[in-house]
């Protein structure tokens, strides 16, 4: 296989790894920050199982293309703290398919919230250690900012898609009412992870431009334009967001909306309006990032 198309799989491979993990993180997050009591909810553990496989599968087939595609050696390919921390974030991931039942068998607080958080953080970890998609290791800056991305990515788009798959219609929650709550208990969650994302942006910018101890002439002017460009995006996104919070609260709690095909129509254009809002964030984040 030539360089280029080895490049464009291995970065197509990494892109799979980051959706994996959203994935599996993201039912774990609104589980522990918004549904505690949403006890083996069957449409979240398959949600969150499919992130781990595609996590797990994506972690074994990177260096294993390395080494058949290259003539790179093993410990060019998964040098040693890579590798551990490959191994240890399987461990993990093998340990939530096994536990992830029995985790959530009781209400996911106290000790329970602690290990599916301290989880978390490690897998993203480990994640953001592995070698660049060109091999090579990455400054620790940026490592550091891309376990915030992907931790407020999961919180954010991963907690949407999680409560996008408990609100959808005909289920169980719906008929119970008990889905507006967890719209409203969902925002703080949505707004830390905006905040999260927007520092951890800030975070791989620096580092791009060299770090903050780099000469100001390397990093003055591109800097300081992405810097403008994250906190447009932190009060465009923030504002939109609270605004739908807004809309939410005033018509899921007004007697007025309090008819099932009202509620059913406000919970749509919520959901629909926050992935908006978080899809079109990230993009503008990842753009922000990658110009040079």
């Amino acid at each position: 296989m030539t360089t280029e198309p080895l490049a464009v799989l291995l970065i197509v491979l990494r892109v799979a790894g980051y959706a994996g993990f959203v994935l599996w993180a993201g039912p774990l997050i609104f589980w522990t920050l918004v549904w505690p009591t949403g006890r083996q909810h069957r449409r979240l553990l398959r949600l969150s199982g499919v992130g781990a496989l595609l996590l797990i599968l994506t972690s074994i087939a990177e260096p294993a293309i390395r080494l058949t595609a290259t003539s790179q050696p093993l410990d060019e390919v998964a040098p040693p703290l890579a590798g551990a921390a490959m191994l240890l974030r399987l461990a993990i991931l093998v340990g939530s398919l096994f536990y992830l039942v029995d985790l959530v068998a009781g209400a996911v607080v106290g000790g329970r919230r602690a290990v599916a958080l301290a989880a978390i953080v490690v897998v993203a970890a480990t994640v953001a250690v592995q070698p660049m998609a060109s091999g090579q290791p990455g400054p620790l800056l940026a490592a550091l900012g891309t376990i915030g991305q992907l931790l407020a990515t999961a919180a954010w788009l991963g907690g949407l898609v999680a409560l996008a798959t408990v609100v959808r219609p005909h289920a169980e929650t719906r008929e119970s009412g008990e889905a507006d709550g967890l719209v409203t208990r969902f925002s703080p969650v949505a707004t830390r992870g905006l905040v999260l994302l927007v520092l951890a942006s800030g975070l791989i910018v620096l580092a791009g431009a060299g770090g903050p101890f780099a000469p100001a002439e390397q990093r003055e002017v591109s800097m300081l334009l992405r810097f403008a460009l994250l906190a447009a995006l932190f009060v465009v996104a923030w504002y939109a967001h609270r605004a739908t919070a807004r809309l939410a609260f005033r018509r899921l709690f007004s007697p007025l909306g309090a008819t099932g095909s009202a509620r059913d129509r406000t919970l749509t254009l919520v959901v629909g309006t926050e992935l908006a809002i978080a899809f079109g964030a990230l993009a503008v984040a990842v753009l922000v990032v990658l110009v040079s």
